[in-house]
């Protein structure tokens, strides 16, 4: 007895690809069409930017049990786009995303738009199908033409089709048979051609509906298991015992102060981050900034850089701003972090380091030439500088466009919102052409650093790694370094990166035993999620505190 769910979820993709072989008769196939037809009718149709849209009626037979399972609904289809409504099921493609919304479990399912891992695609189809059939034969009938294919593809989905398209250039029929014995029929009525409407292929996903972003687990996914990769590299050639014997006699002295270095810095961090906040509705409370740092430090353990988008956002909530113009902020922070990075590595390199070759050999340059900055300067710089023009030229062409162009008035609607979150970026990317005290911004800059190379300077007594090993302030910037880079790759929380880069540089450059290196990578990297973890929820607390009691001021007569 056959499955039925199995025998649905067949069902339903021979539908899809059925469906897909619309394509084939609205897109140019130069390989397939040699001579005048209705197919040439129907590219012509397509190629105007009309949108075919029908009713149809599908059945499908099993080749082995000859089961059959019939469906009907509606489909719009498009150049790289379609929309299938069938009873309790929706299906969108955008040529980007592909969303199915069940309406009778209310859950949609988000996959990325890939014509290469996508049996029904239709760009992989467009991007084939000339190769893979060819037509046999071609019937001329009074009202219609009808089209027989075969496949010239062992791979290919079916063995055969059959189309037949009236002379208003209506599909009506596609008939398949697969590789399998199963075939597929598809029938096509009320049929017309209607202008392009982006409501077409845009699936409005209920409030309440449960979304499964397919996107979002593979990107975690991968991150999850680069992590777990790191994780096994740092921890494979440590013995359970040589860890036990480096954590005897370990202090914890050092946790308090560490703690309020941690503070420290992330609130001079909030406080750099207000001079870069201007023309703002209001003025973000100081409060407002250090619980948004916080929360995008909380977001960035579980989602790697989501973080830096959710920080901006809540901010921009509390003060009524644009959420465009704070991430330009946020763009720009991010930049002078780096160049301060490559500066303070400069200096440390110049100043503070006796052996430069160990530098080299961890980073993997010589960070003592001169040429090495420049020309990262020189690559960095042209490309940032290209992008920001590329977003100004891009919102300069739409708004020409909007205004010289007789276009529809809810197109208009959607270029100038497009244009207004792009000078929102911009205004933000730029704020600090309007920085009233730089001495202070370079000041806090400094010392955000300062906070950073103490955070991996304190944890040291843990192991008395001053005394043993001759540690010192050079040793933790050099080790800050090491782990901006290690930040900087996209693990969950920099858990992986961090231990590996950590525990390597304390080998390479201070001959430390990887068990003790490896401890001190896993405890202060443990000790700064938890205090993250401890340390957000009562800041977002203490700030919808103060925000109320300060809107509880502002309203008194």
């Amino acid at each position: 007895m056959t499955c039925k769910s199995d025998h649905r979820h067949r069902s339903l993709r021979a539908l899809l690809i059925a469906i897909s072989f619309f394509w084939l008769v609205s897109v140019p196939q130069t390989k397939l069409i040699a001579q005048e037809n209705y197919l040439e009718g129907v590219q012509q149709k397509i190629q105007e930017g009309y949108v075919y849209v029908a009713n149809f009626d599908h059945r499908f037979t099993d080749g082995y049990t000859m089961d059959e399972s019939v469906s009907s609904g509606r489909v719009w289809l498009s150049w790289g786009q379609y929309r299938i409504e069938t009873e309790g099921q929706i299906i969108v493609v955008d040529g980007q995303t592909s969303k199915v919304l069940d309406t009778n479990r209310n859950r949609v399912i988000i996959s990325e738009y890939d014509a290469e891992f996508d049996d029904f695609a239709p760009s992989k189809i467009l991007g084939g199908l000339g190769e893979e059939y060819r037509i046999e034969s071609t019937k001329k009938r009074s009202q219609r033409e009808e089209f027989s294919l075969v496949s010239t593809d062992s791979f290919s989905a079916f063995e055969r089709i059959e189309i037949t398209i009236t002379k208003e250039w209506y599909p009506t029929l596609i008939n398949a048979l697969d590789m399998g014995a199963n075939r597929v029929e598809m029938t096509f009525s009320s049929s017309s051609y209607q202008p392009l409407d982006a409501n077409f292929f845009h699936l409005q996903i209920p409030a309440d509906a449960e979304v499964i972003d397919m996107n979002k687990y593979l990107k975690y996914g991968l991150s999850i298991i680069f992590a777990g990769v790191l994780l096994w590299l740092s921890f494979s050639k440590v013995s359970f015992s040589e860890i036990m014997e480096a954590t005897q006699g370990m202090r914890w002295t050092w946790v308090f102060p560490f703690t309020l270095i941690l503070i420290f810095s992330h609130y001079i961090r909030a406080e750099r981050w207000r001079l870069l906040i201007h023309d703002a509705h209001q003025q973000p409370l100081r409060s407002t900034l250090f619980a948004g740092v916080m929360f995008g430090y909380l977001i960035n353990i579980p989602f790697p850089r989501l973080g830096e988008i959710s920080r901006p956002m809540y901010v921009a909530k509390q003060i009524e701003e644009s959420n465009s113009k704070m991430i330009g902020t946020i763009v720009l922070e991010r930049l002078i972090d780096v160049l301060s990075m490559l500066i303070i590595m400069a200096f440390v390199a110049y100043f503070m380091v006796s052996d430069v070759s160990l530098l080299n050999r961890l980073f993997g340059v010589d960070i003592t030439d001169s040429e090495v900055y420049r020309s990262l300067i020189s690559s960095v710089v042209p490309i940032l500088g290209f992008g920001l023009l590329m977003v100004i030229l891009m919102g300069y062409v739409l708004n020409r466009w909007s205004k010289t162009s007789n276009i529809p008035p809810k197109w208009d609607a959607m270029i100038q919102g497009f244009i207004g979150i792009l000078k929102q970026f911009v205004q933000g990317l730029i704020s600090i052409r309007k920085l009233e005290n730089a001495p202070l911004f370079i000041l806090y800059t400094l010392l955000i650093w300062v906070g950073y190379i103490a955070m991996m300077y304190v944890p040291f007594y843990m192991f008395d790694l001053p005394a043993n090993y001759g540690l010192d302030w050079s040793s933790a910037a050099i080790l800050t370094m090491a782990s901006a880079v290690a930040l900087s790759i996209p693990t969950p929380g920099g858990m992986g990166s961090y231990h590996y880069f950590i525990s390597y540089s304390l080998g390479v450059l201070f001959a430390i035993p990887e068990a003790t290196g490896l401890m001190f990578a896993t405890i202060t990297h443990a000790a700064t999620l938890v205090l993250v973890i401890l340390i957000t929820p009562l800041a977002l607390a203490f700030d919808k505190y103060w925000i109320m009691k300060h809107q509880g001021h502002a309203q008194k007569p």
